[in-house]
């Protein structure tokens, strides 16, 4: 086993065991058709989960798991959202389809000799027709609501051809919202609707999603006024309890940690998965002899000036210029009341008070209880405070 700041998968994925248990237990039952919905802040863990029940799920005959994050689109637009869709799917069944090359190495293929090869394998027609409307998107000019649908029906006219059961796992499904045309039009929520309307007709294909923003999900999944409401196993994805954490360091480690070390880690990771794999990676490098609480300090510190930057500059950067400014107040001057922090900027109650709403529902602060706020990641707060320069 081995620490990961990638998704932790196999051997390097510990706890959440029961939690992927009873989704690969729910997705392997052929008379349910009820996906999962994945809710928790960012970092937590989310995608190990998918991807580790994704791992489960291949082992078993006729589950055709697929796995696509909205993260790993460029364009940020629907040509590209349908192009990469149908690509992991046509590559996660090309053995069921008797494929004989990597789908992406198709990509290489002009698009007319690319679909005289796809007729050559044993694919119904209708099918081979969504493919090449999933394809052709990267031409442009084809009808958007076709193109959406051609590509979300793909897994499951695949499913019913080769007589499967696909799971569909659409990680950051908030991202959607996002998603442009070619003439730079958000059409984020019509897609998320059209994605609904597709997924009442699955019969042998079942859809999970995951988002980090609560609000976010809430808009795009969750709430009685969006179109998946009550259509989804709501899952919390928190951060680890004290004795995950223990035994996350130690099965890695290979040796038992001191209670103060413990203690230490936890409190300066906040129980956020991430942090820890990057704590426990460095510990690892210290040898088993010399792991104490001061040097735990010091590998924290270390993740702040050499890696933090990295990790927090362009979400930093992401918000405007009076949301970075009720940050850095927060943070660098330990205020978390809303009349505090409105008098620190000299600025009024409500003003300050909107720019907090919008902070909540981007997932970096929460609200705690009324007119008092908090940053959900401590160590992007203990970022701002002490290594952020703000000029």
């Amino acid at each position: 086993m081995a620490f990961t700041l990638q998704p932790a998968v196999g051997e390097s994925f510990v706890n959440r065991r029961a939690i992927v248990e009873e989704m690969v237990s729910t997705l392997s039952d052929k008379n349910l058709l009820m996906g999962f919905a994945l809710v928790g802040n960012r970092r937590m863990g989310k995608s190990s989960i998918f991807q580790e029940v994704c791992r489960e799920l291949t082992k078993k005959k006729d589950i055709i798991p697929v796995y696509f994050s909205s993260w790993s689109l460029i364009e940020k637009s629907v040509e590209e959202f349908c192009r990469s869709l149908a690509f992991l799917v046509l590559e996660r069944y090309k053995q069921k389809l008797s494929l004989r090359y990597r789908i992406k190495d198709l990509v290489k293929v002009p698009v007319n000799k690319l679909f005289d090869f796809l007729r050559t394998i044993d694919v119904r027609i209708k099918i081979l027709e969504e493919i090449e409307i999933s394809l052709s998107t990267r031409e442009g000019g084809e009808d958007l609501s076709l193109m959406l649908e051609q590509a979300l029906s793909l897994p499951e006219n695949l499913a019913s051809e080769t007589d499967t059961r696909c799971i569909l796992f659409l990680d950051e499904f908030p991202s959607v919202i996002e998603l442009a045309s070619s003439n730079g039009r958000m059409i984020g929520e019509q897609i998320i609707r059209k994605i609904r309307t597709i997924q009442e007709n699955y019969r042998q294909t079942v859809l999970c999603i995951s988002g980090s923003i609560k609000k976010s999900m809430e808009l795009a999944a969750l709430s009685s006024a969006s179109p998946f409401y009550r259509q989804f196993i709501v899952k919390n994805v928190e951060a680890f309890r004290k004795a995950d954490l223990k035994e996350l360091l130690e099965t890695n480690l290979r040796t038992k940690l001191p209670e103060e070390v413990i203690n230490t880690c936890y409190q300066l990771s906040g129980g956020i998965p991430f942090y820890i794999q990057f704590i426990g990676r460095c510990l690892l490098k210290l040898g088993r002899k010399k792991i104490t609480s001061a040097n735990t300090f010091e590998i924290f510190d270390e993740l702040l000036r050499e890696e933090g930057n990295l990790l927090f500059t362009q979400e930093f950067n992401s918000f405007s210029s009076r949301e970075r400014k009720v940050l850095v107040t927060m943070a660098k001057n330990n205020l978390y009341k809303l009349n505090e922090i409105a008098k620190y900027l000299r600025q009024g109650l409500n003003v300050v008070g909107r720019y907090l709403e919008y902070l909540v529902k981007k997932g970096v602060i929460t609200k705690e209880n009324r007119g008092i706020y908090k940053f959900i990641d401590p160590v992007f707060e203990k970022w701002v405070k002490e290594i952020l320069v703000v000029y």
